[in-house]
């Protein structure tokens, strides 16, 4: 009796590397260069409305130290410098934050995480007046590993017409590199 035998190899999925308590703002920068794609909500608040919105999800290019984002994009038409964040996040902060954007399943997306917002580099892309809408804010990351992270954006837009705040909560995951731009 013949009997083949097979060899199966199941390929298990590679562990993310943590980076909470990795104090060294390149480390950081150099562990999370590539692109991504952001899960975003967005709050949108002015004198008069308040809404929701949850636009696609957008790609992002973190190279060089720098981010790009169609947002930012859109208000200043170049990529910004990422760094060390003045204030950072505490955990408080973070679910303020993800509750007024209704986000709160996305804590869920990092709860295996061995810290909580403090224990992390904290990188931040801020953006000081522009010109024509004029925006003034932060965006910054949180990454809790090397294959996800969250983003809180807080911006006040200006025009001649109206004030505007936003305020988004979000989620990074590298790219998909089957899928174009």
């Amino acid at each position: 009796m013949r009997f083949a035998f097979c060899l199966i190899a199941f390929a298990l999925p590679v562990e993310a590397a943590s980076l909470c308590d990795t104090p060294d703002s390149e480390a950081v920068k150099a562990a999370i260069e590539g692109r991504w794609t952001l899960t975003e909500t967005l709050s949108l608040e002015n004198e008069t409305e308040s809404m929701m919105r949850h636009p696609d999800p957008v790609p992002i290019t973190i190279r060089d130290g720098r981010i790009e984002t169609p947002l930012i994009d859109s208000l200043i038409g170049r990529p910004v410098m990422l760094a060390m964040a003045d204030a950072p996040y505490d955990v408080n902060a973070v679910d303020d934050i993800l509750d007024a954007t209704d986000s709160a399943e996305l804590a869920d997306l990092v709860s295996d995480t061995p810290c909580g917002p403090e224990g992390l580099t904290q990188l931040t892309a801020t953006l000081r007046q522009t010109e024509g809408v004029a925006a003034h804010g932060a965006m910054t990351l949180l990454p809790y590993f090397d294959d996800r992270m969250l983003v809180i954006t807080e911006l006040t837009l200006r025009s001649d017409e109206t004030v505007l705040f936003l305020t988004g909560a979000g989620y990074l995951t590298p790219l998909d590199p089957a899928v174009p731009d």
